[in-house]
């Protein structure tokens, strides 16, 4: 492959990572010194009719802003694109060509928009614009799909045709497969871009293998800085256009580009980070949208392996977001019926033996212990661990009904397979034979599903209360303050907190309440909830 080029999206792409303010000085660097480097096309951001105009911004309403952004003087002069996104910036809000300081633009739309994309391309090139088509998620197209878009696309006669990955998902077959199908069907003037991002680390290696393709006509990379873009990122420019220099005889200055990285990129990067990351892989290397994963995760009570389960169990488009569909999955996937009747008389009789105490995992077990041993002396309790293993205190069970929590005891359950848990029937024992297992959905918290509804004290709580014991005392049952840290009798039990925890405190102090009608639950040590 010899007609190869590179186009930076850092400005467009890289926006996503810091909402495209880069600031004046910013964008000036970034500019200033990719023209410098030779990079063969610059994308200088989005038109979006939804953002003001701002000129440290590199997202703006319409194009006629654009030379108020970049009108710095460079000595090179090489190619400069913008990218609409189809349905966020009315044609209307394209200026003529000779307002607007670039020379083309690039239009994003989906398999389910193709007419209109290419509609809103010809308008542009009627204002005098070279046009990129960009069909978003290439992997949802067929090779039927594929050829019938081309077909209407050579009518357009757009300066390329992109393949995009936009979830990160293809290995270099799949690249393979559609660069095939453009190359043998594209109109011989019109060249292939490539627009990858880096959810299975694919990014460099398919570039490369993309360079041992023959073929005579032009090849658009698509790379940003330090690989800056939402989620995983993209192609690396510093990567790619060092191995052009060495092995393809291109002389882009790496050295400005190095600049640009030090000057701008790495200090955007000390605050927000992107690039590969565990979420991305799953959701690659299930075909999935990232949404999916994000959304699972947010559950906080699933393990990786069960992530994975139930994101193998999503069917149809599976790269467009279908709420309805995932919380059917996770609810069907939790809710594991079995008839535990006979372990609810056993429970019943031996909770009523003697008085009950709770230990849930917050720091007050530690910074309170003398309380709780104290209590522990006096009243010899039945005592129940929830989803943890309390050092120092004797337990008589423990409940879990958190996959996760499971999974962090794994190395102490396997150890101690003589001690008694009861798990919910959402857990996927790991040859623990001694695991006695309740009715997930017969504990759940009538409520928001994701805030309290499988709370693991709360569902406990309900436990009783169905049992008909009359009172509980509790330890460790905090709540949780908004610290990073510090929530936990361990760190390795801490979530990061998020905005909610006053909600969460708010709501699990209401279904304390409303469940202490039938349930004297008795705090020991200190709590945020209001009781």
């Amino acid at each position: 492959m010899t007609n190869i080029k590179i186009l930076d999206c850092t400005l467009r792409d890289g926006g996503f990572v810091n909402n495209w303010n880069f600031g004046r000085n910013g964008i000036y660097n970034i500019f200033t010194r990719l023209v410098s480097s030779g990079i063969d096309v610059v994308e200088v951001g989005f038109l979006n009719a939804d953002y003001p105009f701002d000129i440290g911004c590199s997202i703006m309403p319409r194009s006629k802003y654009l030379p108020q952004v970049f009108n710095m003087k460079t000595e090179k002069e090489p190619m400069l694109v913008a990218m609409v996104i189809m349905g966020e910036c009315p044609i209307e809000n394209i200026d003529a060509k000779a307002d607007s300081l670039v020379d083309g633009i690039r239009i994003v739309f989906k398999n389910t928009a193709i007419d209109e994309g290419l509609q809103f391309a010809s308008k542009c090139r009627d204002k005098g614009y070279k046009v990129f088509l960009q069909p978003a998620s290439v992997t949802d197209y067929t090779e039927e799909t594929m050829k019938a878009m081309i077909e209407k696309a050579n009518r357009v006669e757009p300066e390329a045709v992109y393949i995009v990955d936009t979830y990160g998902l293809m290995h270099k077959d799949k690249v393979f497969f559609y660069f095939d199908i453009l190359d043998k069907h594209l109109a011989p003037n019109i060249a292939i871009g490539f627009h990858s991002h880096n959810n299975l680390q694919m990014s460099y290696s398919s570039a490369i293998d993309l360079l041992d393709v023959e073929t005579q006509r032009e090849v658009i990379f698509d790379s940003s800085l330090l690989g800056m873009g939402k989620g995983s990122g993209n192609l690396n420019t510093e990567l790619i256009v060092d191995y052009l220099n060495k092995y393809h005889g291109k002389n882009y200055d790496l050295t400005q580009i190095l600049e640009a990285i030090d000057l701008e990129i790495l200090k955007i990067k000390n605050l927000t980070d992107w690039g590969y990351s565990f979420d991305g892989f799953l959701a690659a290397s299930n075909d999935c949208h990232p949404q999916y994963v994000q959304y699972l995760t947010s559950k906080r009570t699933l393990s990786v392996k069960s992530v994975n389960k139930i994101l193998s169990r999503l069917s149809g488009v599976k790269t467009v977001f279908n709420k309805e569909q995932i919380e059917k999955l996770y609810f069907e996937y939790q809710s594991n019926e079995i008839d535990d009747s006979s372990l609810r008389g056993v429970l019943r009789n031996e909770f009523k033996e003697k008085p009950l105490l709770l230990l849930a995992p917050g720091s007050s077990l530690t910074t309170e212990s003398k309380i709780v041993h104290d209590f522990i002396e006096k009243e010899n309790p039945f005592i129940v661990a929830i989803n943890h293993n309390p050092a120092d205190y004797p337990v008589d069970y423990y409940f879990i009904n958190n996959a996760k929590r499971y999974s962090q005891m794994a190395e102490f359950l396997e150890q101690h397979k003589d001690v008694n848990i009861i798990a919910t029937s959402n857990i996927t024992p790991a040859g623990i034979s001694s695991i006695k297992t309740l009715n997930y959905r017969s504990l759940l918290i009538p409520g928001d599903e994701k805030v309290i509804s499988a709370n693991a004290a709360l569902m406990f709580f309900n436990l009783l209360s169905q049992l008909e014991i009359k009172s509980v005392h509790v330890a460790g049952l905090d709540g949780f303050t908004g610290k990073q840290s510090g929530n936990y009798v361990d760190s390795y039990l801490s979530y990061n907190t998020n905005d909610d925890y006053k909600l969460q405190n708010t709501l699990i102090s209401e279904a304390i309440t409303i469940l202490r009608k039938t349930l004297d639950v008795v705090f020991i040590t200190k709590t945020n909830y209001s009781i």
